[in-house]
């Protein structure tokens, strides 16, 4: 969120508005407007005179692990803020993991993160006091996207179940299983939820699941295959799909 504090006083400004007060960005009202006096600004008053008015730098991240000068650097063994040095390491300079200290995120190199498509993280830049992150994305959709603001990203959860049909399932999230005598079923995963029975398939819809049954189940017997051999079979595929 943009802010800006008043350094001096010009002609046109409210006589409510006092050396040092700050205004921020409204969205919704597309004006900066200032709190306690519901004074507001139009964008180009505020950002275009310097002399009067002065941009506050909202810090966004804090560094807590990194490699510099040769060593690695840590805040987060300390828990008070207070970087020490925790290893000798034969390694470019690299910073490994920060927090955004708009919600307290923890972001590390190697996690999945999600802007605009799923991606990892490969590496973080400080230009211009500014953190950039470097996705590479998962479906090759590109080299990475080297200028990704911090705010930009969330975090991506942990899939509780990847669904033969390749879905990531999560809590609450229903799903349709199918045994290996091809019996199907519909469950929602909860608490209780494990995905290791033996020989189960699972499938985000009911459709991707017959589809499996079809193409899976048997349904030719030994006569059957008998009499297709010996030309005398007189049933037809779709009686036998139905029946199945």
């Amino acid at each position: 969120m943009k802010k800006y504090k008043l350094i001096q006083k010009y002609p046109s400004l409210p006589n409510t508005m006092e050396i040092g007060d700050e205004v921020e960005w409204c969205k919704e009202m597309c004006m900066y407007h200032h709190a306690s006096t519901l004074d507001t600004f139009d964008l180009d008053y505020v950002e275009d005179f310097p002399e009067f008015w002065e941009k506050i730098v909202i810090k966004e991240f804090k560094i807590l692990t990194q490699i510099k000068d040769g060593y690695l650097f840590d805040e987060v063994i300390e828990g008070d803020g207070i970087s020490v040095c925790v290893a000798s390491v034969v390694s470019e300079d690299n910073i490994l993991k920060v927090k955004r200290l708009s919600d307290g995120e923890v972001f590390t190199l190697g996690d999945r993160v999600h802007f605009g498509e799923n991606g990892i993280i490969k590496q973080f830049n400080i230009i211009l006091n500014t953190l950039l992150i470097n996705i590479d994305y998962d479906k090759g959709l590109g080299n990475g996207y080297d200028n990704v603001g911090i705010n930009a990203i969330k975090k991506r959860k942990i899939p509780l179940l990847i669904t033969e049909d390749g879905e990531e399932l999560f809590g609450g999230d229903s799903y349709y299983r199918v045994l290996g005598d091809f019996t199907l079923s519909r469950f929602h995963i909860n608490k209780t939820f494990s995905n290791s029975h033996t020989g189960a398939k699972f499938f985000s819809t009911k459709e991707k699941a017959e589809e499996y049954i079809k193409q899976n189940k048997p349904i030719f017997s030994l006569k059957d295959l008998s009499e297709i051999m010996q030309g005398t079979f007189t049933k037809s595929i779709k009686e036998l799909l139905k029946n199945s």
